[in-house]
């Protein structure tokens, strides 16, 4: 029973969908259901799951304390639960970690110390476990490098991320005229990302942003500096990853694995070499 996230986030369809074709290709029949980024539809797929006796249940992005329902449930009927996004937390037969908030964030407190920063606009979802987890270590970094930084932050929804993220920009972008001090553009991933180079352009501003997930919509605002740093995330390694622990368990393997996704810091520098040398990266 694979429990999507939403086909509108194309990093989280990419996951399932490798997922789900490995599965397939180790002969598994695979349930797979979209609950567009909804925790109460999350919780229901997968009980429909549960009702249909699965053997294991693979959960994209949604948090452990997001699925409750499902867990209990799943645990009741002794089915394996595997995450894509989460670290392994008690309960998990296993976990493939994409959250990654290190690279990016110590890259992001670098530049707000170095170039006295004065305002932030952070682009946040907090349903979605990696992007919690990226903005917990962010104003943990924060308060104890940048105290005095004042950091706007927006919650966009799923679907509607860009174009929401767009207007948000835009509007934050109008109360911080150019020269009334010093900004950064936080996004915890590139959706939200593509909606604020949007308002950018739009605006005629350039405003650094640093963010997480590539894909080729980046390219070129990575190559000309308007994005300072983005993490490629592999979705084809982390979906056989996730296939694999299922896989494995389901083969006799009990024993609870923790993956850390394959992961590239991408900069303005290296971005052109980077394609190069990993022309998969384009079908992202």
């Amino acid at each position: 029973g694979l429990v999507e996230f939403s086909s509108t986030s194309p990093i989280d369809k990419l996951f399932a969908q490798v997922s789900e074709a490995q599965l397939k290709k180790d002969g598994y029949h695979v349930l797979a259901q979209d609950p567009l980024g909804n925790t109460a539809n999350a919780n229901q797929i997968c009980t429909e799951f549960i009702a249909a006796h699965v053997n294991a249940l693979a959960i994209t992005t949604f948090a452990w304390d997001q699925m409750t329902t499902c867990e209990a449930e799943a645990k009741a009927a002794h089915i394996p639960m595997f995450f894509v996004g989460s670290p392994l937390l008690t309960g998990m037969a296993g976990a493939v970690d994409t959250t990654s908030a290190k690279p990016i964030n110590d890259l992001f407190i670098k530049y707000v110390v170095t170039h006295h920063v004065t305002n932030i606009f952070a682009l946040d979802y907090s349903p979605g476990t990696p992007c919690l987890l990226r903005a917990r270590y962010r104003e943990q970094l924060l308060k104890a490098e940048a105290p005095k930084v004042q950091v706007t932050s927006h919650q966009f929804p799923i679907p509607g991320q860009v174009v929401d993220a767009q207007t948000a920009t835009a509007a934050w972008l109008q109360a911080h005229p150019v020269g009334a001090g010093t900004y950064v553009i936080w996004a915890c991933y590139a959706d939200p990302t593509d909606g604020a180079l949007a308002a950018l352009a739009e605006a005629g501003r350039n405003v650094p942003i640093f963010t997480w997930d590539f894909n080729m919509t980046l390219y070129n605002p990575i190559k000309e500096a308007k994005v300072a740093a983005d993490l490629y995330l592999d979705p084809f390694g982390v979906g056989k990853q996730q296939a694999a622990e299922v896989n494995a368990w389901l083969h006799g393997n009990h024993k609870r694995q923790f993956i850390n996704g394959t992961t590239d810091v991408l900069t303005p520098g290296n971005i052109v070499q980077f394609i190069k040398a990993n022309p998969i990266a384009k079908t992202a």
